[in-house]
């Protein structure tokens, strides 16, 4: 990554011709990619993914691990209508649905969090929903998992992504747009 955040390739998921760049292609059910950065969220998260999804439900954008035991979880259901997250619960603290469905196609899916206030997901830039979260993050993350969530159940990514990033601050609906419209922005 251009912050110098190395990943490791599980399983062997095969590098493609992706939106603007090269893209991980992942199977659903065996690969992923893990790294070992360390990141503080002392009081906010955010992140952007570029996504390809293909059919299916409960397919994990990103998780985070903190110790053993996973404390973010950002994933897309209903077969691309849906964006979940979850900071530390055992269920979906915050949703977004009815979106119109983004499976088969690329798309800029964004989420911001904050403890005990309004968690916003955003889609090419745009804020298509959310709510309030409860949840608490456990810091400092340990490592993330892209395209796979581990603890309690098991559930992977079936489609492409590209250009996972993550922040350890809340951002602003216009840096959602200013990532949407130029992926290498800061």
């Amino acid at each position: 990554s251009p912050a110098s955040s190395r990943g490791t390739l599980v399983g062997a998921p095969p590098r493609i011709v992706g939106t603007q760049g090269r893209a991980t292609d992942f199977n659903g059910s065996s690969q992923y990619i893990t790294t070992s950065r360390r990141q503080e969220i002392p009081g906010g998260f955010s992140a952007v993914a570029w996504i390809n999804v293909a059919t299916g439900f409960d397919r994990v954008i990103l998780s985070s691990i903190y110790s053993t035991d996973n404390t973010i979880l950002w994933r897309v259901t209903s077969n691309g209508t849906q964006l979940d997250f979850w900071a530390n619960t055992g269920v979906a603290q915050a949703s977004a649905s009815g979106l119109p469905s983004f499976a088969d196609r690329w798309v800029c899916a964004g989420v911001s969090w904050a403890p005990g206030r309004a968690t916003r997901f955003y889609i090419n830039g745009v804020d298509v929903g959310g709510g309030t979260t409860a949840g608490d993050i456990q810091s400092p993350i340990s490592a993330w998992h892209i395209g796979r969530y581990g603890v309690p159940g098991i559930w992977y990514f079936d489609g492409s992504m590209r250009m996972v990033r993550t922040w350890a601050r809340t951002l602003p609906q216009s840096d959602f747009r200013r990532v949407y419209v130029d992926p290498y922005a800061g």
